[in-house]
């Protein structure tokens, strides 16, 4: 951030000359070209005081002999058009002549900058006083070790529990849902399947309908819901879906109670 934040080009190019730039040799290298610079300006104002006194002296004597010239000179207009308005002091003063230049500036905000690590040495006391370190810098520094996942064995509930995980899984006794009928039913149409996928869905509704999980309606119904088809990456086979968009506004919603 110093070296691409500083104007100063000849600055800037010693910074990125230098091996093995640090924070204190930046700032080393930073305030000794500001040093440098007040130097030469001090020494540019001296000599041009001195050509002043001496263009002064020169007129004075030319106006005791008789030839005084009339007017403001050619060096007074040149030093009237070089002043501005200045944006960083607020003053009006000429171009690289800013009094507010070196000094320090308040401190209004944070910045970051990137600097070297190296290795330290900690100390432990056994005393009751607030630790030095944060939890953020002791796990930056490789202090603590944190363990963020945990593997599970999976083969455990299954082999524990394989009813579970056997067969389809039914309710004992026939679930209701409840809908509201103040909700208007929604008929959707049907969606388009690809003709890839036609046969083997066929085969899926056949397998779902024999093993009781859907039944066949051929009468008109007040609810109809669109068909999604996604097929398994590893496995081929289908997963089907309904898109109960439409049904979830019109279903009640069911409050179980459980005992405590």
């Amino acid at each position: 951030r110093i070296v691409c934040g500083t104007n100063s080009s000849r600055v800037k190019e010693r910074l990125l000359r230098e091996d093995g730039l640090t924070l204190d040799k930046a700032v080393g290298i930073c305030r000794a070209d500001e040093e440098s610079r007040k130097q030469m300006k001090t020494l540019n104002e001296e000599e041009q005081v001195h050509a002043l006194r001496r263009k002064t002296q020169h007129q004075r004597n030319n106006r005791n002999e008789g030839y005084a010239k009339i007017g403001p000179s050619r060096r007074d207009h040149e030093k009237r058009g070089s002043s501005f308005s200045c944006g960083k002091c607020g003053t009006t003063h000429e171009k690289r002549n800013c009094p507010a230049y070196g000094d320090k500036l308040k401190v209004i905000g944070k910045c970051s900058l990137y600097l070297k690590d190296k290795n330290c040495e900690f100390f432990v006391t056994d005393t009751n006083q607030s630790p030095l370190l944060g939890f953020k810098a002791s796990n930056e520094l490789g202090l603590i070790h944190v363990i963020m996942t945990v593997q599970a064995d999976v083969d455990d509930p299954v082999k524990s529990f394989p009813k579970v995980f056997t067969g389809l899984g039914c309710l004992e006794k026939p679930y209701h849902i409840k809908i509201d009928s103040s909700v208007n039913p929604v008929i959707n149409p049907p969606r388009k399947i690809p003709a890839a996928l036609r046969e083997k869905l066929k085969g899926t509704l056949k397998e779902m309908e024999d093993k009781e999980v859907i039944r066949k309606v051929d009468e008109p119904t007040d609810w109809v819901n669109s068909l999604v088809v996604v097929e398994k990456p590893k496995t081929g086979k289908l997963r089907i879906c309904l898109d109960p968009r439409n049904l979830n506004k019109a279903i009640k919603e069911n409050i179980l109670r459980y005992q405590q």
